[in-house]
C-alpha cells in the first residue's frame, strides 16, 4: 500500500541520547555474532536493558516480553547500528552514504498521519510528536498521548503501548477508529 507509512523515533531522536549507551552494546554484541563468539550474557543483558527501556514495566506482561524475546531478540545489521550511531551523535537519521537525510525529508510525507506516544515512552517525547506534526506535509494530522492524564488506566511506554492487554482494550480501538476515518479512494480501508 503506498498510501500508508510509519515513522518512528529515528526522525526525532534527540543528539546525545540515552540510546548511545545501548547502542554501542548492540554493536558489540553484533562484533561477537560476526566473529562466532558467546553472545548469551550479552543478549541476556541487551534484553533486560531493552525491558526497561522500551516498556513501562508496571504494564508489561512479562510472558509477553519473554515470548518476544525468544522469537524476536535480534541485533541489528552494522549498517542500521551505524545509521542510529550517527542518529544519536547528530540528532540527524540519515542513510548510510548521508545522501538522504530522513529527518530534513519528513515534509515529503503526503498521507494522513497519526502520531502518538505513550506518556512514559522513553524514545517518544511529546515534543518530538510535536516536530512531526509541524514538520510532515500531510494535511490531516493526528497526535495522541497515552497517558493517565489523557483519560487512559496507565502511562505508556515505547513498547507496551502496542504490546500489552490494556493497549489491545484502550489503545487499538483508536487506531481502527482513526483507520476507519482515513480510508484513501481506490485503494480501500488502510
Amino acid at each position: 500500500i503506498v498510501s500508508i507509512f510509519t515513522a518512528g523515533s529515528q526522525l526525532t531522536m534527540k543528539k546525545g541520547t540515552v540510546m548511545n549507551n545501548q547502542l554501542k552494546n548492540l554493536e558489540a554484541t553484533r562484533l561477537l555474532e560476526l566473529k562466532g563468539g558467546d553472545i548469551s550474557k550479552a543478549k541476556e543483558i541487551s534484553q533486560d536493558t531493552n525491558y526497561k527501556m522500551f516498556f513501562n514495566t508496571s504494564n508489561a506482561d512479562p510472558r509477553i516480553v519473554d515470548q518476544l524475546n525468544a522469537i524476536g531478540s535480534d541485533t541489528p545489521s552494522m549498517g542500521v547500528l551505524g545509521q542510529y550511531m550517527n542518529l544519536s551523535d547528530t540528532g540527524k537519521y540519515a542513510s548510510n552514504d548521508k545522501k538522504v537525510d530522513y529527518t530534513d525529508d519528513a515534509g515529503n510525507i503526503k498521507v494522513p498521519a497519526f502520531y502518538s506516544a505513550g506518556r512514559k515512552d522513553s524514545f517518544v517525547k511529546i515534543d518530538d510528536l510535536e516536530f512531526l506534526k509541524e514538520n510532515t506535509g500531510s494535511k490531516k494530522k493526528e497526535v495522541r498521548v497515552y497517558g493517565v492524564r489523557e483519560g487512559f488506566s496507565v502511562d505508556y511506554g515505547h513498547n507496551d503501548a502496542f504490546i500489552s492487554p490494556a493497549a489491545a482494550r484502550e489503545i487499538y480501538p483508536l487506531v481502527d477508529q482513526w483507520l476507519a476515518s482515513n480510508e484513501t479512494k481506490g485503494l480501500g480501508r488502510l
